[in-house]
C-alpha cells in the first residue's frame, strides 16, 4: 500500500491531461466566432471565477467558522479554472454546450495567468483561516500547468483544426474517455482512503452545500444582467460552481505538498455533484428542445 500515493499522484496527472485535451478537441473555428460575438460575457464569467468565487469561499468559510484544514482546502478548490464536468451538466441540463465549452476553455487559458495571481492574493486575505502557506515560486507552478493545462488544451486544438473528420469521429469517444477517467480517479481516492473521506464530507457537507448554491444563483445573476436565455443562462449557472478537481488535486500533491487537501476536494465534489445533477434533470425537465 505504500506504492499506492504515487500511483494516485500518476492518476491525477494522467486525467488532468486528458481532461485539458478534451477541451482543446472541443474548440472549433464556430466556436471561435461565437466567442468573439460572446466577449463581454466570456471575460466577465472568466475574471469572476478568479476573482469572486474565492471570496465567496472565504464568506463560507468565517460564517460557518470552519477550521483551517477546511477553509485551506476551499481555497483551493476556489482559485482553480472551472472543469469539464460542467459540460456534462450543461448537456443533461439541456443548456447551450458550445457556450459552456467556451466558458471552461477561457478559464483554463486564462488559469495560467490568474490561478497563481489568485493564490497569492486570496491567500493573504484568508489570513489564519489557512494551514499552510499559497506562497509558491512561480516557476513551479508553471512547471506543473505548462505541461498538464497548456500543452494538452493546444494539441487537443491542433488536432481539431488538422484533422476535423477524425475528431468528428472520435469526439464522442474522447469525451467518454474522459468521464471514464475522471470518475476512475475519485473511485481510487475514495477506495485508498474511505475513512479519511467519511469524516471530510462530515466537516464539508454544510459548506459544499452553500457554497455550491451560492455559485448557482452567482451565475444567474450575472446570466440575468447579460439578458441571457435559459439555454445560454443555464450554461453559466453551471460553470460557476463546477470547479476543476483534477488541477486542485495536482496542485495539492504537488505544488502544496499536501495530499490531505485531494480528500477535501474530492470530498467537496461527493457534495456537490449529486446537487448539481438533480439541478441539471430538473433543468432538462423544463426545456424540451435542445438550443
Amino acid at each position: 500500500m505504500q506504492h499506492f500515493p504515487e500511483i494516485i499522484q500518476f492518476a491525477i496527472r494522467f486525467t488532468t491531461f486528458a481532461l485539458m485535451f478534451g477541451v482543446g478537441l472541443d474548440c472549433t473555428k464556430s466556436d471561435a466566432t461565437y466567442g468573439v460575438a460572446r466577449a463581454p460575457l466570456l471575460a466577465t464569467v472568466t475574471l469572476i471565477q478568479f476573482a469572486l468565487i474565492p471570496g465567496v469561499a472565504l464568506a463560507v468559510s468565517l460564517l460557518l467558522g470552519l477550521p483551517p484544514a477546511t477553509s485551506t482546502a476551499l481555497l483551493l478548490f476556489s482559485i482553480c479554472p472551472s472543469g469539464t464536468v460542467s459540460n456534462t451538466f450543461s448537456f443533461i441540463a439541456k443548456a447551450n454546450t458550445s457556450l459552456s465549452v467556451l466558458l471552461t476553455a477561457a478559464s483554463c487559458i486564462a488559469a495560467m495567468v490568474f490561478t497563481p495571481v489568485a493564490m497569492a492574493c486570496w491567500s493573504k486575505a484568508f489570513g489564519t483561516q489557512l494551514t499552510t502557506s499559497f506562497t509558491i515560486p512561480l516557476p513551479l507552478l508553471l512547471r506543473q500547468l505548462i505541461p498538464l493545462m497548456a500543452v494538452p488544451v493546444a494539441l487537443g486544438a491542433l488536432i481539431r483544426h488538422y484533422a476535423p473528420a477524425f475528431t468528428r469521429r472520435n469526439l464522442h469517444r474522447a469525451r467518454i474517455t474522459s468521464i471514464i477517467l475522471f470518475s476512475s480517479m475519485i473511485a481510487l481516492i475514495i477506495l485508498n482512503h474511505p475513512r479519511d473521506i467519511i469524516l471530510r464530507l462530515r466537516e464539508l457537507f454544510p459548506a459544499a452545500v452553500i457554497l455550491t448554491t451560492s455559485l448557482v444563483t452567482l451565475g444567474w445573476l450575472v446570466a440575468k444582467s447579460f439578458r441571457l436565455r435559459r439555454p445560454e443562462r443555464t450554461a453559466v449557472m453551471f460553470e460557476l460552481p463546477c470547479r476543476n478537481l483534477a488541477i486542485a488535486a495536482l496542485l495539492g500533491f504537488t505544488v502544496l505538498q499536501k495530499p490531505d487537501l485531494v480528500i477535501y476536494c474530492t470530498a467537496f465534489f461527493l457534495v456537490e455533484g449529486p446537487i448539481l445533477s438533480a439541478f441539471a434533470l430538473f433543468t432538462a425537465r423544463l426545456s424540451p428542445d435542445r438550443d
